[in-house]
């Protein structure tokens, strides 16, 4: 049975038998680390700055876009009024949330499974109020 040690050597030895071809020294540029590189390639190849600024505009044009896309996915709702309070509180035998949203002497009242169930349910509540004092005046 092979192991895996065996089949690193085998690996090993058939890349040691196959060298790589270096390119031809009028074709090659050897850079300061030794590594080769034909002229061809770098003739193909935009310079490093260029590079870079094309990843800068491509990485501003995609924060710009997922800017926009924040932007517009977020709805325009109003907050509510200074001095709004809820109070909420857990009743683990019946496993629901219950609350109030208190804004002035208005009080809205609701249940729900989650928290983050409940002050939206009671917010909805305040704002149906509120167009429905708009359109009584």
């Amino acid at each position: 049975m092979a192991t895996m040690r065996d089949f690193m050597a085998a690996r090993k030895q058939k890349s040691a038998s196959t060298p790589a071809v270096p390119p031809t020294a009028d074709d090659a540029i050897t850079h300061s680390c030794g590594h080769r590189t034909t002229r061809k390639h770098m003739e193909s190849t935009p310079c490093r700055e260029c590079v870079n600024t094309s990843d800068k505009k491509r990485r501003q044009q995609k924060h710009k876009k997922q800017t926009e896309k924040r932007k517009s996915e977020r709805p325009d709702i109003p907050r509510l009024p200074d001095l709004a309070e809820f109070n909420v509180v857990y009743n683990a035998e019946l496993q629901r949330w219950y609350g109030e949203l208190v804004i002035g002497e208005k009080k809205f009242y609701g249940s729900a499974s989650g928290v983050f169930k409940l002050l939206p349910l009671l917010d909805q509540q305040y704002r149906e109020w509120l167009s429905q004092q708009e359109s009584q005046q």
